[in-house]
């Protein structure tokens, strides 16, 4: 892990959100029959904690910020905005008579009232901050190889699928003395049966390294083993991600290249050549790809929903459908329109001839 990466915070509530972590018990295999009864036994095991720390203390903006934010004349305008925005969060605030009201109806604020809201929107971050994020460099070996894992995107759920493998086996985090011998006697009985010894001969195994006076130097070869095994193993996954996120990044590459170039050889213009690419290629702030993010957005609306459906079931079909509403609203457009509506004729006077030969006469309306 590089430096950059061992001194940035981290939310441990994400690690709690993806794998709960419980240390065992107690020792559950068989136990030696090697003590008296008086004689002291295994500890039990505390649970793994993280402890909270205090939060580094927020870098003060610059003069230039300061004086940005000075210029507004219309702060109403401006609480409003990052409310909506969800930067900043609608709190209630108490007046001097003791009335409360909240941020977001508020309908006068002057200046001197907004630099106040300010620092009261820092003051919940940081509190926010305080009970949800811890120092990466206080933190363990072996919590920062954790860690490690997880920003490079990996699953702990998916990768340590038994919770006692997420836990570096015989630490004091897990209640081992190893300085105690009824520990080493366990660890070193433990040993024997992963070499495939029956009970029995494990325990002789054990009685005689007592006799040696070898049972200690057994037990710490032991423990060597499975914490060099545990640490190569955390290695080996974090290697892993990285290179499959190097995989990732060089395949959507190549994908945004072709994407860009069909786009343009269908000849879209450029504006919307840029935003196919960004919404088929860029990330949001949650880690999706934007298209994803759209899709599972419009995947919720049922009339959204049977569009995309209907396209991705038969793409030509619906094409088709769509050219048959584009054609028959394009005639429909091109037609002449005759109106049905009848309309008010206001009657003009009627001029009369008289034929010499006929006797009735003919009326002249003049529209």
């Amino acid at each position: 892990m590089n430096q950059e990466e061992t001194t940035q915070e981290f939310s441990f509530e994400d690690i709690a959100s993806q794998f709960s972590v419980e240390a065992p018990s107690g020792i559950t295999e068989v136990e030696l029959d090697l003590t008296d009864e008086n004689e002291e036994q295994l500890p039990p095991v505390p649970t793994t904690e993280l402890e909270i720390q205090e939060p580094k203390e927020e870098v003060a903006p610059k003069e230039k910020e300061n004086k940005t934010v000075q210029n507004f004349t219309n702060y109403n305008s401006v609480v409003k905005t990052l409310l909506n925005s969800g930067e900043w969060e609608d709190i209630l605030i108490e007046k001097e008579d003791g009335t409360e009201i909240k941020l977001s109806e508020l309908e006068e604020i002057p200046e001197e009232e907004f630099k106040q809201i300010i620092e009261d929107q820092k003051a919940l971050k940081a509190e926010d901050a305080k009970d949800k994020y811890v120092p990466v460099e206080n933190l363990s070996e072996d919590k920062k190889a954790i860690l490690d894992i997880l920003l490079k995107g990996g699953d702990l759920k998916e990768i340590f699928k038994d919770p006692q493998a997420l836990v570096k086996p015989y630490t004091e985090e897990l209640g081992w003395d190893l300085d105690n011998e009824v520990h080493q006697q366990e660890i070193a009985f433990r040993k024997y049966k992963r070499l495939g010894h029956s009970d029995a001969k494990a325990k002789s195994l054990v009685e005689i390294d007592i006799k040696e006076n070898e049972l200690d130097l057994v037990a710490k070869e032991e423990v060597k083993i499975w914490h060099e095994g545990y640490d190569n193993k955390l290695k080996k996954i974090a290697q892993d991600l990285e290179a499959e996120k190097i995989a990732e990044q060089e395949k959507l590459k190549e994908y945004k290249s072709n994407l860009n170039k069909l786009a343009k050889e269908a000849q879209y213009p450029e504006t919307l050549v840029k935003k196919i690419v960004d919404l088929g290629t860029k990330k949001t702030e949650n880690g999706n790809i934007a298209s994803d993010e759209l899709y599972e957005k419009l995947i919720e609306d049922p009339k959204e929903a049977l569009e995309l459906i209907f396209f991705m079931a038969d793409k030509e079909k619906y094409l088709a459908e769509k050219m048959k509403e584009v054609k028959r609203a394009t005639q429909i457009d091109g037609m002449r329109k005759i109106s049905r509506i009848a309309k008010e004729t206001s009657k003009k006077p009627v001029e009369t001839e008289t034929s010499k030969e006929d006797t009735f006469s003919v009326e002249i309306l003049n529209n």
